[in-house]
């Protein structure tokens, strides 16, 4: 398989899983994205295996990179194989190398260089138009308006809130990058003035809260190279509450529709901070359990509560689950990861793509931000944006001179690196085949776990969107 062509696949399902989702009956949007992540891994897998992908590195790794790397391997493999349930836990880490893949395959980009960003504009701007389009049919038939309802291919409105805190600050970047055209910046602004009047309406306060601390982060380091950014955010945000007082109160008003109980709304988000207590409460509890290597992986959905079958942390995640010393050292690597992007944002004299590094940095932090508060490291179509703008990201910097000063290991680690793209695809080779007969007659075996578990007001998603296991 060429991988040019199964990066644009990459891209075609950041535009249109969410959308094919909502017409596939009998099985949850969630489930159905889970299916078609693991399938893209997999032939993202297959493609990284062949004599051309492995011929081109992905860039110079340096000493601390590979002990880093391997470090993590091996906490892993401990936590995995000391597990109450390996299998599971093995899930979970088939699911992380299959997003390793995605990640890898987009960053092997060489073409033009606003091919990622005309992704994140049709992606946004095609999903945004059909829920705005559902809010006016829903305004002209007369109907009470249901927030919760609106955004097809979702179970549950966070999981687009998780997306967004990925796509607004790129589509900030396609407004501000006069090298896209006239037509494009005009569709980026379209989707990101739709995109924040729908974030306020879904009152998604840890993506809010991130894209604040992310374009903050972004002036504080940058100064006024990043005032292009944060301009269109603000305009952009300014249209979007005038667009949400029109849709959400005006025309409601005019034609008669109740729009959804604002008690009830706001009652609800009460009840979600005092969940969040509730499950980092649990996490704690594991870590001081077991500090070194944690509870296995995923495992946190292994002991049953009636709120979810993760923390809604990604920090107290890793802690709980794969231990204190994985959690110490995937914070130093990321520290270290933005602090590099940043000092090569810095370094560059071209200014577009200066701004296209500061856009990535802003988004990162963004997602860093949300992931103390959310489920986005855990969602399968999150995930596949985190991995799209981590590929990115990777492309991104081989455009530059930041890893010049990087100590390469030049012999050897072709002897690390070269099987690792194996490595994942028998992982994910193991893991559909190990998921199959749960997937040849997915409802009654979700049904089955229903059953067994106590009963929750609410869905628990995990590996499938009834999580326990």
């Amino acid at each position: 398989m060429r991988v040019p062509t199964i990066r644009h696949g990459v891209y075609a399902c950041l535009v249109l899983v969410p959308l094919l989702l909502s017409v596939v009956s009998g099985v949850r949007p969630y489930d159905t994205a889970r299916i078609a992540q693991l399938g893209l891994a997999l032939i993202c897998a297959v493609a990284l295996t062949s004599p051309s992908a492995t011929a081109r590195p992905l860039g110079v790794w340096s000493a601390g990179t590979v002990a880093g790397a391997i470090g993590a391997v091996v906490l892993g493999l401990a936590s995995t194989a000391l597990a109450a349930v390996p299998s599971m836990a093995w899930r979970e880490v088939a699911v992380i190398a299959g997003c390793l893949c995605i990640a890898a395959i987009v960053a092997r980009h060489q073409g033009r260089r606003d091919e990622f960003v005309r992704t994140v504009v049709v992606a946004s701007l095609l999903y945004v138009t059909v829920v705005w389009l559902l809010v006016a049919a829903i305004h002209v038939s007369g109907q009470p308006l249901e927030r919760a309802e609106l955004f097809v291919g979702y179970d549950n409105y966070r999981f687009f809130n998780h997306v967004q805190t990925v796509a607004l600050p790129l589509l900030a970047l396609g407004t501000a990058l006069s090298a896209s055209g006239r037509r494009w910046r005009a569709a980026a602004a379209a989707a990101l003035v739709g995109g924040y009047a729908l974030l306020i309406a879904t009152g998604g306060r840890a993506t809010l809260m991130a894209l604040g601390v992310g374009f903050g982060s972004a002036v504080l380091l940058f100064g006024r190279a990043a005032w292009p950014l944060l301009r269109a955010t603000v305009f952009a945000a300014i249209a979007a509450a005038l667009l949400y007082v029109l849709a959400f109160g005006v025309l409601p008003a005019w034609t008669g529709a109740t729009p959804d109980a604002a008690e009830a709304y706001h009652g609800a988000r009460e009840s979600s901070v005092h969940a969040r207590y509730y499950l980092w409460d649990i996490a704690l509890q594991q870590v001081a359990r077991s500090p070194w290597l944690g509870v296995g992986p995923m495992h946190f959905a292994h002991e049953v509560n009636l709120k979810a079958a993760h923390p809604h942390n990604v920090y107290l995640q890793v802690a709980a689950e794969w231990g204190l010393p994985m959690l110490a050292l995937l914070l130093v690597a990321a520290v270290l990861g933005l602090r590099r992007l940043a000092a090569a944002a810095r370094r560059s004299s071209d200014m577009p793509f200066r701004l296209e590094g500061i856009a990535l940095l802003t988004t990162w932090i963004a997602i860093a931000v949300d992931g103390a508060f959310s489920g986005n490291f855990v969602m399968p179509v999150s995930q596949v944006w985190i991995a799209f703008v981590g590929g990115w990201t990777v492309a991104w910097m081989r455009g530059t001179q930041a890893d010049a000063d990087a100590a390469p290991i030049r012999h050897g680690v072709e002897l690390v690196r070269r099987p690792l793209p194996w490595i994942a695809l028998l992982l994910l080779v193991w893991l559909l085949w190990e998921i199959a007969p749960e997937v040849r007659d997915l409802r009654q075996h979700l049904q089955v776990q229903i059953e067994r578990f106590p009963p929750s007001p609410r869905l628990s998603p995990r590996f499938w969107v009834h999580g326990w296991f």
